[in-house]
């Protein structure tokens, strides 16, 4: 269990990253190309220590995993929970630790995230921290999504190749997705403070310099094939078995053989009537982006030590993920991949719970101003997404 951070009355996104406006970054280089952002947190403090980590990678519910390379080019992967004599055997070189959502375990690192909230919270993902010393990395590779890559402490090499596809060569390796060749185009040595963004499909690979911890703040990025099967299964659901393909007035075959341009007309126009529809895509999406990657998770008070963490407050669940759609007849709220329509003086509430992750218990209690929207505060309460603090 680890101990709490002391927690500001609310966490303020970055409004810089180095010498970039957050919208002079967003408009040349989010999803473009990686920028070098020197010193976006001067005089950085991790909100983990290496101990901390490695504590963390010896319980079972926690996902952590070990990458070794103890030849060039020799890496292997092992999966935790570990020991503490996992830790005291091993070299003093080439080796990393790899532990994942980092944030719904240690309160620092959650206010840490929250940090980057200038990107929509349906958008982000978890926080993974690694733990390298020299010469440890886990190999060239690219990502499926974008990254922030924080240098926490000590220094890494970074090195950064060319755009990758499943078509890129790979490594030899049965136990991890590696770049055969990087084909170097740059490199950056990071100092505590600096953050590398990497967007997707770019490779890059890190070598640890000296003792070194990074945290990557991942985003989520569905493939279209992940988004397609799962809107298909909304659909399915939605629409039942009365629902076919028809194709009245047909005319008489004279090549009952061919599948003819007019019958994929159909076909097609069957399926843009039901992605159009922009009210099945909102109650769909809102629920699919917020679903938790975990579905079981230990308490929060039994995850972290809460105990004087928080005074005065109303704090969101750190594996919980909210977000809402307003149009003008309808306010959805999303939590955990459930949805619900709420009504307007609930909606101010829900609107101002997902938009900050700490309420001032003296907002809180200047919006819950009427029996439904109180009604609605203890469910949430109840099911552990908020936890309220005196």
């Amino acid at each position: 269990m680890i101990k709490p951070t002391q927690f500001k009355p609310s966490v303020a996104p970055l409004n810089r990253l180095g010498d970039l406006s957050i919208e002079e970054f967003l408009a040349s280089y989010w999803q473009q190309k990686h920028a070098v952002l020197q010193q976006v947190f001067a005089n950085f403090t991790p909100p983990i220590d290496a101990n901390e980590l490695a504590g963390l990678a010896l319980e079972e519910e926690v996902e952590s995993r070990l990458i070794k390379e103890p030849t060039p080019g020799s890496w292997s992967l092992e999966s935790g929970p570990f020991t503490e004599g996992t830790f005291s055997s091993l070299p003093e070189e080439n080796w990393t630790l790899l532990v994942q959502a980092v944030d719904q375990w240690h309160l620092g690192v959650w206010e840490l995230l929250q940090q980057f909230s200038f990107i929509p919270n349906w958008r982000r993902d978890d926080v993974m921290i690694s733990f390298a010393v020299p010469g440890g990395s886990v190999g060239p590779h690219y990502d499926h999504y974008d990254v922030f890559l924080i240098q926490a402490e000590g220094e890494r090499e970074w090195t950064i190749g060319p755009k990758c596809d499943d078509l890129s060569e790979r490594a030899e390796n049965d136990q991890l997705d590696l770049l055969a060749d990087i084909d170097a185009q740059e490199s950056h040595l990071l100092k505590p403070g600096d953050i590398l963004y990497v967007p997707p499909g770019v490779a890059h690979w890190g070598v640890a310099k000296t003792a070194s911890m990074t945290i990557s703040i991942g985003f989520r990025a569905p493939s279209v094939g992940e988004v397609f099967q799962d809107f298909g299964k909304e659909l399915e659901g939605l629409l039942g078995n009365d629902s076919r393909f028809t194709d009245a007035q047909r005319t008489s075959s004279t090549s009952p053989g061919e599948l003819s341009s007019a019958d994929i007309t159909l076909v097609q126009e069957l399926l843009q009537s039901h992605v159009a529809d922009k009210s099945v895509i909102a109650n769909w999406f809102g629920s699919y982006m917020t679903e938790p990657k975990r579905d079981e998770l230990l308490p929060l008070v039994d995850r972290v030590d809460v105990d004087g963490a928080y005074r005065e407050c109303l704090v969101r669940d750190a594996v919980t993920r909210v977000a809402y759609h307003r149009t003008p007849t309808e306010f959805l709220w999303f939590c955990n991949g459930e949805v619900q329509s709420l009504n307007s003086t609930c909606a101010r509430l829900a609107e101002r719970l997902a938009d900050e992750p700490i309420l001032s218990l003296e907002e809180v209690s200047l919006l819950v101003d009427d029996e439904s929207t109180r009604e609605w505060m203890n469910e949430l309460l109840e099911q552990g997404h908020y936890h309220l603090y005196e």
